[in-house]
């Protein structure tokens, strides 16, 4: 217990570094290169003459502006390289904490500035490569960790492996390929000293860390599950302290001390992310202690605790200002709560009437429903591309007439009820009262008018019935912003990438990849933002922090209460708890 206590005492007596050589790093990535780089996208995207940049034109804009398309491809680069330097500068950071030379703060950054200036001059495309594969695919946690931009946005959304883990076949492959890279990053994490410290080229390094590991790479693996749990035990500790802090205060609070809550919450909040830096600083100076088999000297040469004390003060003040930024100022509305596909916990069968009457009586702000045009050229309420799924027909919405599409049984959740045109569904929501945030999917066998003959028969009944539209192709949106401006219309971005500059009323994107990057960029355009499907507390509290203006769900219920107590009577020890266990799942699901 003395050597825990030991360990603990030197990464205290060291934090003021590890605090100056994050927020520097941090500092140059916010204020600097993250907002530079979104102007230049955004000026490629303009000079493209696309709006957005979504898979589904990206051949087109290949084909149509290659030069534009070479100098993104040169960006993503150029960001490559900006998270290697990010990588060598915390990294040499890092490996100077183990030095035993007397280091003032002042020369202890310009030593790690010199010596990633001295690394960089040596890079090559490998191991750029190298390092940037090693830490976004192997290893992530520590691009978790050390917030590297763009390496974080190397993420499988979570729709996607939601899709695979309920197909038995995926599910065993993703989990024995996520075992195989684990296994992996084992046997190649003592390519990084290598590459970082020795100057030594990727296969040269690979080859030593293969060396090294062979035959003992099981040991090591153990290591690392180790120090990981360890990790989180000594956060949780930490963490454990807080609420009870929390709590206290909290019971403590009367009428003559009404503010004393919410200050409590402010200091609780400032050490929440002092602990989750801990947590952090704990995790990678043992990683790198592992990795270059050092450890941080007994104490450092010159003690300076003043000093310390007023960095961690500084640190804990700004911190004290985001939280009252981000979690206890008011929010002028609350978010909509939006049902999926017209159900609500299973409570019938996707985009039918059946479901739309039990889940209206939840009163969700909106239903979401998906619409598909008939081979007759109307339009009937169906998500997937194939009818075989609900249906039992290998057949598309494309290939049969209304008629006989609304004829067939569909059945799921133990319902079987037949398919509903649109024209049925919407008399009945217009019936119940109930707002739809209609959906449109297209495919390669619409007829070349379709949007429009659908705006000419219901556009007018939507916009009076306060009814809105979404969809994936972009066509949609703009043929809609050109029949009526004030009819409003999503456009679904399956993933967070270039800033979209389009006239949309706002975006709709999958909840694992949105970010503050594009949600602050939101408030700027006065455009909305919903995203899904947001189906536990973690991507509700995940919702909330990032300002977003309505919440798709498959749980109305569950939505709906976590909305009402944040955005009414919010809990301080509630949110305060939340946040810190987001903390977790940020580092858990690297």
């Amino acid at each position: 217990m003395a050597s825990k206590r030991l360990g603990y005492l030197r990464l205290y007596q060291h934090l003021d570094k590890i605090f100056l050589l994050f927020f520097t790093n941090f500092l140059i990535l916010d204020y600097g290169w993250r907002p530079l780089n979104s102007w230049l996208a955004a000026q490629l995207l303009r000079l493209s003459g696309y709006q957005f940049l979504s898979y589904n034109n990206i051949l087109p804009l290949i084909r149509t502006s290659p030069i534009t398309f070479v100098c993104l491809v040169l960006l993503f680069g150029v960001n490559l390289f900006v998270a290697y330097f990010q990588i060598v500068y915390l990294f040499k950071g890092l490996y100077n904490l183990f030095s035993e030379r007397a280091f003032h703060l002042k020369d202890f950054l310009l030593q790690s500035f010199q010596d990633t200036k001295g690394a960089v001059r040596e890079f090559t495309a490998s191991k750029i490569l190298f390092i940037s594969f090693y830490i976004a695919v192997l290893f992530p946690i520590l691009g978790k960790l050390l917030n590297i931009y763009y390496l974080d946005k190397f993420i499988i959304p979570s729709f996607i492996q939601d899709f695979l883990l309920n197909n038995l076949w995926f599910a065993f492959l993703l989990m024995a390929s996520g075992l195989f890279v684990f296994i992996l990053s084992i046997r190649w994490m003592f390519a990084l000293p290598q590459i970082l410290f020795e100057g030594k080229g990727v296969r040269e390094a690979i080859r030593f860390s293969r060396s090294k590991t062979h035959k003992r790479w099981w040991g090591y693996l153990w290591k690392i599950v180790f120090l990981f749990l360890k990790t989180i035990l000594l956060y949780l500790f930490l963490i454990m302290l807080v609420m009870i802090l929390q709590a206290v205060a909290e019971s403590q609070a009367d009428s003559r001390f009404p503010r004393l809550i919410l200050l409590a919450g402010l200091f609780n909040f400032s050490l929440i992310k002092l602990a989750y830096y801990m947590m952090v600083s704990y995790f990678l100076i043992k990683f790198m202690g592992i990795v270059t088999e050092k450890a941080l000297p007994p104490k450092p040469a010159k003690q300076h605790p003043l000093l310390r004390l007023t960095i961690v003060a500084v640190a804990g003040a700004f911190f004290s200002f985001e939280g009252y930024v981000s979690l206890f100022q008011s929010w002028d509305t609350k978010p909509l709560v939006i049902s999926h596909r017209g159900v609500s916990n299973n409570n019938g069968v996707q985009n039918t009437i059946e479901s739309l009457v039990e889940t209206a009586k939840l009163k969700p702000d909106y239903v979401e429903i998906d619409i598909q045009e008939t081979a007759d050229g109307q339009f009937v309420l169906m998500h997937d591309a194939n009818l075989e799924v609900l249906a039992g027909v290998d057949l598309t919405p494309q290939d049969l007439t209304l008629e006989e599409l609304t004829n067939l049984d569909v059945t799921e959740n133990g319902y079987t009820v037949k398919i509903p045109s649109f024209q049925a569904y919407l008399d009945k929501a217009d019936e119940l009262g109930q707002k739809l945030l209609v959906e449109v999917k297209t495919s390669s066998q619409d007829s070349k008018d379709m949007m429009t003959r659908f705006l000419t028969t219901y556009g007018k009944r939507l916009k009076e019935k306060n009814h809105q539209l979404q969809s994936l192709d972009y066509r949609v949106v703009a043929t809609t912003i050109a029949y009526d401006q004030d009819l409003p219309v999503f456009f679904i971005l399956p993933y967070n990438t270039i800033f979209p500059q389009t006239q949309a009323t706002g975006y709709t994107m999958e909840y694992s990849t949105l970010d503050e990057t594009f949600t602050s960029r939101m408030f700027d355009t006065g455009q909305q933002v919903y995203d899904w499907t947001i189906n536990d507390e973690e991507s509700i509290s995940k919702s909330f922090q990032l300002g977003v203006d309505g919440m798709i769900t498959d749980d109305v219920e569950l939505v709906q209460v976590n909305v009402n107590e944040e955005f009414e009577n919010p809990d301080i020890f509630y949110i305060l708890l939340n946040r810190a266990l987001n903390y977790i799942n940020v580092f858990a699901s690297a």
